[in-house]
């Protein structure tokens, strides 16, 4: 596989999540979220933290990253951390920048295996790629990713998926515009309260504490 993307093109934002993580250390076996900005941008305002509290909650999300890119900094973004659970989000920046379902399964995969080796009993919430309006992305890649996640987590009994079609649909299956902001692609409060209450759910039934 051919790299697609400048693996150092959000080296500043990763170089003030490293610092921060050393500044400020997490005790280990706690909650990471870790990948694009569906998971950066949920720590503004410290909206993750308050949203998810009480669970001891980590972030090194960044940027628009893809699973390559999640790959690439596990040691600097993941290892400081020690979690116990790890919440990941990948797989819409990498359909937009060529990358093909299949090779973002693979990284995942990758990824994870480092984890389990490293961390062993860790636990894996994957997030499906949401296919939100604003997304320039061939939604049926999409959906194919998302299947592909599915089967995975399937296979791996330390990988659960959440459902987030309730979310992102009305019962008529529109999308809820209201959970965004005005790009149609990100979440505004509302929206990750939401997503919050969703995986929350899920981290609850695998969190040892």
């Amino acid at each position: 596989m051919n790299t697609k993307i400048d693996l150092h093109r959000y080296r500043e934002q990763i170089d003030e999540l490293i610092a921060g993580l050393a500044e400020n250390p997490p005790a280990p076996g706690g909650v990471l979220l870790y990948g694009s900005s569906t998971m950066a941008n949920w720590r503004g305002d410290g909206m993750c933290y308050r949203q998810l509290a009480p669970l001891p909650v980590s972030n090194t999300g960044f940027g628009g990253s893809t699973a390559e890119e999640a790959l690439y900094y596990y040691q600097q973004l993941v290892v400081p951390v020690r979690p116990s659970v790890i919440a990941y989000y990948e797989g819409a920046n990498d359909l937009n920048n060529g990358y093909e379902p299949e090779e973002i399964l693979s990284m995942t995969h990758r990824l994870f295996e480092w984890c389990r080796q490293d961390f062993p009993g860790v636990k894996f919430i994957i997030v499906p790629v949401k296919l939100s309006p604003g997304l320039n992305v061939d939604f049926k890649k999409g959906k194919l990713c998302n299947q592909m996640f599915a089967d995975y987590a399937a296979e791996y009994a330390d990988t659960s998926i959440i459902d987030v079609a309730g979310f992102l649909y009305d019962e008529d299956g529109n999308d809820r515009l209201e959970i965004y902001v005005e790009d149609k692609l990100h979440h505004n409060e509302k929206g990750y309260l939401e997503l919050a209450a969703i995986l929350k759910a899920e981290i609850d039934t695998v969190y040892k504490g």
